[in-house]
């Protein structure tokens, strides 16, 4: 199992400590960096033709020297599972979707990542998740050349761009809460540089051009950006409600209203809470999972949990907020930190999916033994794992959960952008 780690791209939080999967799942885990930010995916054309898309390749390359050198640590070349948080879910996305990595894993467990706003004009996140149409290669140039002027050099001086400090480039690109800072986010994530990415990962999975790997696609039901970074929107007010709504669905805001009357809420923050995570997370991670089914074998999985401990980030979390099923609420279930502390009833919940996650990289059927019976989503059975604690786990249906989130609703939004 391998894992990418997650911080919108830009922030080197890491790798995860894979002790608990280790032990409890006997497989071997190997924790991967690459190139962030500027650094990772500036695109030039004076770098020559497909520039960007560097962090991806270095992906590629961990996954090589698995390949090549993992059976001396008693790992299977032939049964490699990449899997990742957040920006490492957007990852293993961009992986299923590049044709230089076929060969290189054989299925993928991507948690949290569809995390973009999916609709308005605001957005806190470089727009790379697994959903987003991501820039082009011209316009991934077109930012390099603007990053470069900005750094004091002329668009296409590489000498002058490789004699800046890294640490001077490093600043003067984008940040996690302000993505144009560098100019555009073209120059901070992934792009469509033609070989890397061809396209982008959601138009790759609507079109079947991926790799023909297996995916176990998972969604925390409350996501929400402002729950994880703090620097998304809420609302704690009947009026921030109101303007939030419509500062970021502007004309769909009647909508919105009409869809999520306040009235239905424990409170302002939790209704705003909820038009994010079906609008961002939850509906686009089912049409994907749609999407993929006729190419691909793919099991679904939704975290609802919403009583989730907010502290696997101690230092991005307010203790005070109820974040719910937050933005990779799920992680502690595979990375147990100290810090955190689960419920008994939802270490039988960690338990199970543990099991179900290695089982998963094992076999590519997440059916383990001594957990709830999951069957794969399928065009005629289109099944999702609800993950609740206690061992309430269930077989959903994705028709059930798209009601209770109004998915019809937002599928129809994004399909109407597409077009």
């Amino acid at each position: 199992m391998v894992e990418i780690h997650g911080g919108g791209f830009l922030d080197p939080i890491g790798p995860s400590d894979g002790t608990h999967l280790v032990s409890a799942g006997h497989v071997v885990y190997v924790a991967m960096n690459y190139r962030l930010g500027i650094l990772g995916f500036m695109a030039n054309r004076a770098l020559g033709p497909h520039s960007g898309d560097y962090g991806l390749q270095d992906q590629q390359a961990s996954l090589r020297w698995v390949q090549h050198n993992i059976a001396a640590f008693g790992g299977n070349p032939h049964n490699v599972t990449i899997l990742g948080q957040s920006a490492g879910g957007a990852s293993v996305c961009a992986q299923v979707a590049s044709p230089t990595a076929k060969g290189l894993f054989e299925r993928g467990i991507p948690e949290s990542g569809f995390y973009n706003a999916a609709v308005g004009p605001n957005r806190v996140w470089e727009p790379a998740d697994c959903k987003s149409q991501i820039p082009t290669e011209r316009q991934a140039e077109r930012a390099g050349a603007i990053f470069a002027s900005k750094v004091g050099c002329r668009p296409a001086d590489v000498a002058c761009l490789r004699a800046v400090p890294p640490d001077r480039l490093a600043a003067a690109g984008g940040k996690v809460n302000n993505p144009t800072a560098g100019g555009t986010s073209a120059t901070i994530a992934p792009t469509i540089n033609g070989t890397t990415l061809p396209m982008s990962p959601a138009k790759a999975f609507r079109t079947g051009h991926i790799n023909k790997v297996g995916l176990m696609n998972g969604v925390d039901r409350d996501e929400i950006n402002g729950g994880a970074s703090l620097t998304a929107p809420i609302a704690n007010t009947a009026s921030e409600f109101r303007r939030q709504v419509h500062t970021q669905y502007r004309s769909l805001a009647a909508k919105v209203f009409k869809l999520y009357p306040l009235r239905r809420f424990p409170s302002p923050f939790i209704a705003y809470r909820t038009v994010v995570a079906d609008s961002d997370s939850v509906c686009p991670a089912i049409a994907a999972d749609r999407d993929l089914a006729r190419y691909i074998p793919v099991y679904a999985w939704q975290n609802d949990d919403a009583d989730m401990p907010p502290a696997y980030y101690p230092q991005f979390l307010i203790q005070t907020k109820p974040y719910g099923a937050y933005h990779i609420a799920a992680t502690p279930f595979l990375f147990p930190r100290p810090s955190i502390t689960l419920s008994p009833d939802q270490a039988t919940l960690a338990a199970q999916f543990t099991g179900e996650a290695v089982g998963y990289a094992h076999t590519g059927n997440p059916d383990a033994p001594r957990t709830p019976l999951w069957t794969r989503f399928t065009r005629r059975s289109e099944n999702l794992m609800s993950l609740i604690p206690a061992g309430d786990s269930v077989l959903n249906t994705a028709a059930t959960i798209s009601q209770q989130h109004n998915c019809g609703f937002w599928n129809s939004v994004r399909r109407a952008a597409r077009s």
